[in-house]
């Protein structure tokens, strides 16, 4: 048992690696290559002309107008046989951090189930774990208080397949809209481990992508997410890359963070779609926190329970500029700093530090939401790369959160690089600190 377990070991490390390679490569594509135009998914020469006229005419200013924030966990592997606690503090993540964050929308990208043989050896799809998955679904309620959209991963591939597919979801606030599209890449019939490592994309399930993609394009924004990074998809023509190319992300899981060697897998693809590889919640409780606002993506990704937490989502942080996809320029017409602040216990103030000043100024909140907004004179940052500053203090316990990162005028960020493996600070990686005052 052991050699043939060995063996098929030595079979699927040469994937992890090569996996590995493909995103450390495309850390290396910059933003300034994409080689697709702004505006390239909008075809029809109306929509696009009023397309850019609405990008023209807004700027984030002091009102919860154009925002919306919504959350990512992937991974999740609720087990029969092992580590009760990653089960108990799932149900507390939709109870609790839902609660405290009210997002639109959470994402659960695959690997639902841990579906693995009481030795942890083989796999087997585990009835009691999908009724378990079910059952915190269903007695939490959270999906009375947000809308949950999952997908599974390749923990699943058994599981009745044909119930399973890609599909696009719309969520709608005020006059904006924000495209959903899950990629379903398991092959079918499913493989066991280990050779459940790749996905795979027919060219009937490339058919139904181009269309989700087609009907997506009334959308403000349109995000895309999946279990399998593209880096290990076999796709048939015109590949996945190209399919996506006109959504400003694409989240995935899969890799966890390869025993903490990788704890951030990011990367840009040539179309200017920023690919996003989000750590397990099984062994390491990590989930993503994302909004967009008037058109601009941020995200940060955080510890259970590691409250306070936050995004400046104006002015975005620089490393993440998508210029293909994104309004950059509205930076450059904003009238505020703008800042989501998350905590159970209540937020009590959001300071925020201007580049080239000493002191932190006290944002205000915007009406009873999580929005804190501080009056800025962009203009005085025109020219080069500028650090913001932002702290969140929280009540009770009074722990702070600070956000650290850079960013530019407005398209002036577009060969910045996204980087792969150095700290990305709290506002699009696992950066910021959680302390005591």
């Amino acid at each position: 048992m052991k050699s043939v377990f060995k063996a098929l070991l030595v079979l699927a490390v040469p994937g992890v690696v090569i996996s590995s390679f493909i995103m450390f490569v495309l850390n290396f594509i910059t933003i300034s290559q994409a080689v697709l135009p702004a505006f390239r998914h909008f075809e029809d020469p109306v929509v696009l002309a009023q397309r850019k006229s609405h990008w023209q005419n807004i700027a984030p200013r002091d009102s919860l107008d154009h925002l919306v924030w919504f959350l990512q966990i992937t991974d999740l592997h609720v087990s029969e046989y092992v580590d009760g606690l990653r089960i108990t503090q799932l149900e507390e993540f939709c109870t609790k951090t839902v609660d405290a964050i009210r997002p639109a929308v959470v994402i659960a990208s695959g690997d639902l189930t841990d579906a693995k043989t009481n030795l942890g050896f083989g796999s087997a799809q585990r009835e009691w774990e999908w009724k378990e998955y079910s059952r915190i679904i269903r007695e939490t309620r959270v999906t009375e208080r947000t809308t949950w959209l999952d997908i599974r991963g390749n923990h699943e591939l058994t599981r009745n397949a044909e119930t399973w597919t890609s599909y696009h979801y719309v969520h709608k606030f005020g006059p904006d809209s924000i495209s959903f599209i899950g990629v379903d890449a398991c092959p079918d019939p499913g493989f066991r481990r280990p050779f459940n490592f790749f996905g795979v994309l027919t060219e009937e399930d490339m058919r139904h992508l181009e269309a989700l993609a087609k009907n997506s394009r009334d959308s403000n924004v349109t995000v895309w997410f999946g279990h399998y990074p593209t880096s290990v998809i076999s796709s048939a023509a015109p590949g996945i890359a190209n399919v996506m190319s006109g959504g400003v992300a694409y989240l995935s899981g899969h890799l966890h963070t390869l025993g903490g060697l990788l704890p951030e897998l990011y990367a840009m693809q040539k179309s200017g779609t920023l690919e996003l590889e989000l750590g397990d919640w099984k062994d390491n409780r990590l989930f993503r926190l994302m909004a967009v606002d008037h058109d601009l993506f941020s995200f940060t990704d955080v510890n259970f329970n590691d409250w306070p937490m936050g995004i400046i989502t104006n002015p975005k942080n620089v490393r993440f500029y998508a210029p293909v996809h994104e309004p950059l320029d509205r930076i450059s017409r904003s009238t505020h700093v703008r800042v989501l602040a998350f905590s159970p216990r209540g937020i009590r103030s959001v300071e925020v530090q201007l580049p080239d000043e000493k002191a932190f100024k006290p944002a205000k909140r915007v009406d009873d939401s999580p929005l804190f907004i501080l009056p800025w004179d962009v203009s005085h940052y025109a020219v080069g790369t500028h650090t913001i500053r932002a702290k969140i203090t929280d009540n009770g316990t009074v722990a702070v959160r600070e956000i650290v990162h850079d960013f530019r005028h407005s398209r002036r960020g577009s060969a910045e690089r996204v980087g792969i493996h150095s700290p990305v600070g709290a506002d699009g990686g696992r950066g910021g600190s959680s302390l005591p005052r």
